[in-house]
């Protein structure tokens, strides 16, 4: 029997995904950060959503939590 429940599948890219403490569609939590220089790349635990890599230019200040 179905649970009548549909699922979706999105595919997103990580550097098609920008981090706000204020606004924005999905709401979620950073799980960690790595500053790579060029790059920082986060873990972010979405509402909703799932788990979530993130792909931010340059060095972002911001931290895990």
């Amino acid at each position: 029997m179905g649970s009548g429940r549909v699922t979706s599948v999105v595919g997103v890219r990580p550097d098609h995904i920008d981090v706000s403490p204020d606004v924005g569609e999905w709401k979620g939590r950073l799980r960690y950060v790595e500053h790579l220089g060029s790059d920082t790349v986060t873990d972010v635990n979405g509402e909703g959503t799932g788990p979530l890599t993130v792909r931010l230019p340059g060095e972002v200040a911001i931290d895990a939590g």
